[in-house]
């Protein structure tokens, strides 16, 4: 019996070597799906583009600001040159696509650079805002500090304390106020009255409402709010200080001075009492009531004629109105001479912005009481105190709990803006709604 060798190479010559030359039937199909599958999908995508809906080509959902041009991809993804249209469709948007619908003015003249639009303000993320800027963005210049600006990379770990609190300044205001006194039970109107911060503080939405202690002239609300809408209204003394503290010059007349410079205020008192002696041709006559003087004033002797006993009351008026009244809140300067009629007084310079690179909104605050963020109110007697909170005070609800997640935004884009408005100027849009949704 032969015994046969079995080896590889006597094997391997079974093997047709030319089988991957050979066309299976499933090599045919796996070769139709491997080229028709992608290119189905490839005229599926397109196919919407010619009737100018591009949406299917979107790397991800429009934001809420952008989603009517959603199908309209070239109205941002266009290339230009010198402002001619050379191509239809671009990856990457261009900052003059951007300045066709938007004004944007500059930041600061000493900036680094300048960021490209989309660089900040990134479509198709998801983010529903765009004004949601990544800190990222601000950081990359400001980690650094820049100019009068502390360095800052994170809030509130990495933020300094507000400038008016960490360099100590106090209030340039002149006019005379002591908040813990007003908080007290106090003498209103109409009797004894708590005072709340809302009685004089409120923000432009709330100016129309009801005045619990303002007078009749001052409830129009006629006070022009600050740019920023989110803080509170000036002060006005015919609103917010009137109703108690009514300028009276002479309990013979009902009514009182304005709330005027001095030459308004003479010419007014001239004008009562011209009247008065007008309605009473004997007053000029009486001796005046040693009660109504002013101390180390003249004396109080009978006027010789009308017209002195006019000069006199006008002058015994402005001495009270001066020395006692106005003196109780404003700051005034009489001059070389100390019975001057008509005496300097110092504009009343209430700061309404304390922080002018950032914005605050009291309307997103409003379910808690002032109090609880203003500390120090209760407590303050001195018109210079600044009771702006602390950084400490925001970072309650503003912090990144390393616990929880539960925290209120953190993002520089709250209380910070990239462009300054302030340079802002008249801006005429050239687009047409068709041209902008493709209808």
């Amino acid at each position: 019996m032969v015994r046969r060798t079995r080896t590889a190479k006597r094997l391997g010559t079974r093997h047709d070597l030319n089988y991957f030359k050979r066309w299976s039937a499933s090599r045919k199909w796996r070769l139709w799906l491997s080229v028709g599958l992608p290119l189905v999908l490839v005229v599926w995508l397109l196919a919407g583009v010619p009737g100018g809906d591009a949406s299917s080509l979107s790397p991800g959902p429009m934001s809420h600001q952008h989603a009517f041009i959603g199908k309209k991809c070239e109205t941002c993804h266009v290339w230009k040159v010198a402002g001619v249209r050379v191509a239809s469709f671009r990856k990457v948007v261009t900052d003059e696509a951007c300045l066709e619908c938007h004004q944007a003015p500059a930041h600061k003249t000493t900036q680094p650079f300048t960021p490209a639009c989309g660089s900040c303000h990134a479509e198709h993320t998801g983010s529903p805002d765009l004004k949601r800027v990544a800190a990222g963005n601000c950081v990359q210049c400001h980690q650094n500090g820049m100019g009068q600006f502390q360095p800052v990379s994170a809030f509130p770990a990495q933020h300094p304390e507000f400038t008016i609190l960490r360099d100590g300044r106090r209030d340039p205001g002149t006019v005379a106020f002591n908040h813990a006194l007003h908080l007290k039970n106090i003498q209103g109107p109409d009797g004894r009255v708590q005072l709340e911060c809302s009685d004089c503080h409120r923000t432009a939405k709330d100016t129309g409402a009801k005045w619990e202690f303002a007078s009749t002239q001052g409830t129009d609300a006629s006070a022009k709010p600050h740019v920023n809408a989110g803080l509170m209204v000036p002060l006005t003394y015919e609103r917010n200080c009137e109703a108690c503290h009514r300028l009276q010059f002479d309990p013979r007349m009902q009514d009182a001075v304005p709330h005027k410079e001095p030459n308004v205020i003479h010419a007014f008192l001239v004008e009562r009492y011209k009247n008065y002696l007008a309605a009473n041709p004997g007053a000029w006559r009486t001796r005046e009531p040693v009660g109504r003087l002013i101390p180390a004033s003249e004396s109080s002797a009978a006027a010789s004629t009308p017209e002195q006993w006019l000069g006199k009351q006008v002058h015994f008026a402005e001495q009270l109105l001066w020395r006692k009244t106005c003196k109780e809140c404003h700051q005034i300067d009489y001059g070389s001479a100390p019975s001057s009629e008509a005496p300097k007084i110092a504009a009343a310079k209430l700061t309404t912005v304390w922080m002018p690179h950032a914005r605050f909104q009291h309307e997103a605050h409003a379910a808690l009481n002032c109090t609880s963020c203003h500390t120090k109110t209760a407590a303050s007697r001195d018109t210079a105190d600044v009771l702006v909170p602390s950084i400490k005070t925001c970072a309650q609800c503003h912090s990144v709990s390393f616990q929880s997640e539960s925290h209120a935004e953190t993002g520089c884009f709250e209380c910070h803006q990239y462009h300054d408005w302030s340079k802002r100027t008249p801006f005429k849009g050239t687009k047409s709604i068709d041209q902008l949704t493709g209808k």
